[in-house]
């Protein structure tokens, strides 16, 4: 009678957590509302990834301390988490955004990529909320706009160290997508592996072939790392991070050592000390903007001869255009084709915009990619 007494008692013990949980949760659910009335305030996405990463992590450690298994930590709080996601969508979708669509972008990489902090800055500036398509490939990017899986693309053009993206123009030239946004990211590579050691012991370094070249100096004192290309800084630190042997390492952004608990070996690696990389953001429509707002109009001039050259320049002379760039991209090596994109600092209606454009157009082919908002220059 006595152990059976022991277990009830034990048994109401448990009920009694366990209706304890439940108005916790309850209690949780109520703060995830107002979490989504402030997001929605506030402009920001409803899912922040990092976060929820990093709230993993640090449940997984403090769940150590009571000799609780890491695995029924996740699995738990996966489920709480998708709940409060769940809650905050229906919240925003009822109460008031019925007809505001959630605009998703594609980008290269995963959360923690310098593309995704891109695409994030951007979305936050202009629309309320977004949703993420994680892409391995430039390609694959600009194809999910172009067949209606995203509504935006976001790419790499140039970085102020490695120069322009070729990649990029070379889609620019194929593609019907038009530019309606750019946004400049600072960059600054860290050197990042599975567990503090020293520089000595890396045998293998992976990254994407940019952070490469963007540290080439800080790589050249270490002429025995064996060098391995992957599609983003993200593919390089999923790379290292199963790793068991401890003998790898991989360029990319510090947010990397949180989310995929990481360890810091080199930091401030880059060949520029204020290195900055131009992100350009695609539609498949062209955007409408202001003439008050400060504006970059970029098009696409076809140059067949060398000689086209001096007329075009000549043209944009005449009308005391501010160039911000002009760059040169082969479509052809046998008949030395030759795309010129050139980035105007005015807006596309503005009277010598359109006076220059009807001229070029009498000597070439010309197309308007695009006319968007100035974002900051390079540092």
């Amino acid at each position: 009678m006595e152990s059976t007494s022991n277990l009830l008692t034990l048994r109401n013990i448990i009920n009694s957590l366990d209706k304890n949980l439940i108005t916790i949760l309850s209690k949780r659910k109520k703060i995830a509302t107002k979490i989504a009335k402030t997001k929605a305030e506030q402009h920001y996405p409803i899912r922040d990834i990092e976060r929820e990463q990093l709230l993993l992590n640090d449940l997984i450690l403090f769940g150590k301390k009571y000799d609780l298994d890491h695995e029924y930590i996740s699995n738990l709080f996966k489920i709480i988490i998708k709940d409060s996601v769940i809650t905050q969508n229906n919240w925003i979708k009822n109460n008031c955004y019925k007809n505001r669509k959630i605009y998703n972008f594609s980008f290269l990489g995963d959360t923690g990529s310098y593309s995704y902090e891109a695409t994030k800055q951007y979305a936050n500036k202009y629309f309320q909320f977004f949703s993420k398509n994680c892409c391995n490939t430039f390609q694959e990017i600009v194809n999910n706009v172009e067949n209606n899986q995203s509504d935006y693309a976001v790419l790499p053009i140039e970085n102020n160290s490695s120069g322009s993206i070729k990649e990029t123009y070379t889609l620019l030239t194929n593609t019907k997508l038009l530019i309606i946004g750019e946004i400049n990211v600072p960059i600054n590579h860290c050197l990042l592996s599975k567990k503090k050691t020293q520089l000595i012991n890396i045998k293998t370094i992976y990254s994407h072939k940019q952070p490469f070249i963007q540290c080439s100096k800080f790589i050249k004192h270490f002429p025995n790392w064996k060098i391995k290309y992957t599609n983003s800084t993200t593919d390089a630190i999923k790379k290292i991070s199963g790793n068991t042997h401890f003998k790898s390492a991989a360029l990319g952004h510090e947010k990397y050592k949180k989310i995929y608990q990481l360890e810091v070996i080199s930091r401030n690696i880059c060949n520029l000390e204020k290195n900055v990389t131009r992100f350009i953001i695609l539609g498949r429509t062209h955007i409408n903007i202001s003439t008050n707002i400060s504006s970059i109009t970029t098009i696409m001039i076809l140059i067949n001869n060398n000689n086209l050259i001096k007329d075009i320049i000549k043209i944009l002379k005449e009308h005391n255009l501010t160039i911000r760039q002009l760059k040169s991209h082969v479509i052809s090596t046998i008949s030395l084709r030759k795309i010129i994109f050139i980035d105007i600092e005015n807006h596309i209606n503005a009277n010598s915009m359109q006076q220059t454009i009807n001229k070029l157009k009498n000597i070439t082919s010309v197309k308007i990619l695009g006319c968007y908002p100035m974002d900051k220059y390079f540092s």
